[in-house]
């Protein structure tokens, strides 16, 4: 049986304490992440000691060793959070309804189309933003250093009892 506070059973006001993690909005504060940084720098640089391993015996692929240097800067900018387009905040309303902050300061609306968990190490979550022209879909990797540990602990808790677009999450 689970118990309350004192080794009670669990009263009303215990039950809406736990519904009321999943009820409220959820605000998240990303910060740059180390663990992400050293993945794209680990990812990166094992392309490049490849593609000139490779080089030596085809040298057109030597061409390609810039480009991967190029690519490679870009995403090291996004680890860091520092492009413009970088999500740095993001609310996850009762509702639903998400609502997420760019680097550049302005705020994008939508909601959530797809969710990825791996282990307590990384959540990717997929964004679909609402108004405009087009639906622009946003990726966004949530490293377990690069939110708060209760942040990271409360986004994971929610998003297994609710899968994207607000269907109840299934066994």
């Amino acid at each position: 049986m689970a118990t309350g506070r004192g080794g009670h059973g669990l009263g009303p006001n215990d039950l809406s304490a736990m519904t009321d993690a999943f009820s409220g909005t959820l605000h998240l504060e990303r910060v740059p992440s180390r663990s992400q940084w050293a993945l794209v720098v680990s990812l990166h640089g094992l392309a490049i000691v490849i593609l000139g391993l490779l080089a030596a015996s085809r040298p057109l692929l030597a061409f390609l060793i810039p480009i991967v240097i190029a690519f490679g800067w870009n995403a090291v900018a996004k680890a860091r959070l520092r492009t413009g387009g970088s999500i740095r905040r993001l609310r996850w309303a009762a509702d639903e309804r998400w609502a997420w902050q760019s680097q550049d300061r302005e705020w994008h609306e939508g909601r959530l189309v797809s969710a990825a968990t791996f282990g307590t190490v990384l959540v990717v979550l997929g964004l679909s933003e609402t108004g405009g022209r087009k639906t622009r879909l946003r990726y966004c990797a949530c490293f377990h250093d690069g939110l708060s540990a209760d942040a990271h602990r409360q986004l994971r808790a929610r998003l297994t009892v609710r899968s994207p677009d607000g269907a109840a999450a299934h066994d």
